[in-house]
């Protein structure tokens, strides 16, 4: 789960539901990721998530507010490069296909049990250690 020295990976959490991201931040923490930061609306993650620059970013596909969890990650994404885990109350398919257009790497249902959130944080750091080493082997290329 940790990269290099042992460092937690840092995840961001958008959930408009108070109790909801309280629980998601919990477990989070109990699987060993740092959490920098939660936002409610996809206008006030935007520019934390531009400040804290976290790794993965856990989102709610439908949020109060301007933009739902998909037009949050695509604008934040204009400003940070992080991993995303969209979590839905709705199995609704052409949710998850707008999702797909801006990319993640697993879309969990409600309720999210800490399994499945422990399988998908675990995929998603799989991607990055990959991604990492391939970075790292273009800059010995160069």
């Amino acid at each position: 789960m940790n990269d290099l020295k042992n460092k937690p990976r840092t995840v961001f959490i958008i959930e408009d539901n108070l109790v909801l991201s309280m629980i998601i931040n919990r477990l989070v923490t109990s699987l060993g990721y740092e959490v920098l930061g939660d936002a409610k609306s996809g206008e006030d993650a935007v520019e934390k998530i531009k400040s804290l620059n976290p790794e993965i970013v856990l989102t709610d596909v439908r949020l109060d507010g301007v933009m739902n969890g998909i037009e949050t990650v695509k604008n934040a994404r204009m400003h940070s490069d992080f991993q995303t885990i969209f979590i839905s109350g709705s199995a609704d398919d052409s949710e998850r296909l707008k999702a797909e257009q801006v990319g993640y790497i697993e879309y969990l249902l409600k309720p999210v049990r800490k399994v499945d959130l422990a399988n998908a944080l675990q995929k998603t750091e799989k991607y990055l250690r990959k991604k990492m080493g391939k970075s790292a082997m273009s800059l010995v290329a160069e």
